[in-house]
C-alpha cells in the first residue's frame, strides 16, 4: 500500500487534518518527484540534439473526473498569463 494511503489526512474530506510526522515527508517526497519529472523534460526537449516528441493527450479522451479538474484550472487561470 502506497503510505499516501495510509494517512489520514490523504482518505478523507472532513475538513482539514491534524498535522502528523508523515505529512512533511509525503510533501517533501511529492516535491522531488515534481522536480525529477520537470528535469527530465526539460533535458529531453532543451538539452538533446533531437528534442523527444511530446504526448499531447485530447481533453475529449479524460475521464470525468480529471475533465472537470482540467476545466476548473482553465477557467481559473490568472489574466495576463500564458
Amino acid at each position: 500500500m502506497p503510505l499516501f494511503l495510509s494517512l489520514p489526512e490523504y482518505l478523507g474530506t472532513a475538513g482539514p487534518p491534524a498535522p502528523t510526522r508523515w505529512k512533511p515527508a509525503v510533501h517533501a517526497i511529492n516535491e522531488l518527484l515534481e522536480r525529477d519529472a520537470l528535469s527530465l523534460l526539460l533535458i529531453g526537449q532543451f538539452l538533446r540534439e533531437r528534442p523527444e516528441r511530446l504526448a499531447v493527450v485530447d481533453p475529449a479522451t479524460l475521464p470525468d473526473e480529471v475533465a472537470a479538474l482540467l476545466a476548473f484550472a482553465e477557467a481559473t487561470r490568472v489574466v495576463g498569463s500564458t
